[in-house]
């Protein structure tokens, strides 16, 4: 059992933790490795990589069941890793988007709290909206990773709420109306 210590280090490294799998998604790690094990050089060869930091990485993933090192610099997909492929219903849009997006956001907070401005505005000097409209790159990711996170969760969220039989039904968010056309599905009235 972890006590308060433990569990304050742990929050206090999570971003680590972040930047790991933002990295291995980012490389299409997962991609590679669904054909079996790999070792990590060609992995490293694959993604354009040093050998020597990318197998540091995958271990550090590997301690936290993202990936499994079956042999000497070899690794595996654990279902972790399988939610990091490139494939839909999968995480790695959402990696991505935390891993880039998400630094931007929570990379001022004491500011936030003091001011009311979002991290975007004190860390860009723009509102998210601005952000992504001067960097279509980052509009993409964000787009793409709310896109995947609200397909992870949208038939559950249309199950638990009671929508009506019909009328009009807005949805206004990032992505790429994926809850809007989940509900619609669902709920064809609307």
């Amino acid at each position: 059992m972890t006590g308060p210590r433990e569990r304050v280090w742990e929050m206090l490294q999570a971003f680590e933790l972040t930047g790991a799998v933002h990295a291995a998604a980012r490389l299409g790690v997962a991609d590679l490795l669904v054909d079996g094990p790999r070792p990590c050089a060609e992995l490293a060869s694959s993604t354009g990589s040093r050998a020597e930091q990318l197998n540091r990485l995958l271990r550090f993933l590997a301690s936290h069941g993202v990936f499994e090192e079956v042999g000497e610099g070899t690794f595996v997909l654990t279902p972790e890793a399988e939610l990091m492929r490139d494939v839909p219903g999968s995480l790695r849009a959402a990696a991505l988007l935390w891993g880039e997006l998400g630094t931007l956001a929570f990379r001022d907070v004491v500011g936030t709290v003091r001011t009311g401005k979002t991290g975007f505005q004190l860390t860009t000097g723009m509102t998210d909206w601005e952000y992504y409209a001067h960097n279509p790159d980052a509009a993409a990711v964000f787009n793409a990773g709310m896109t995947g996170s609200t397909l992870a969760g949208a038939d559950d969220l249309v199950a638990a709420y009671d929508f009506p039989a019909n009328g009009t039904v807005v949805d206004v968010a990032g992505g790429h109306g994926a809850l809007l056309a989940t509900i619609l599905r669902t709920h064809p009235g609307l």
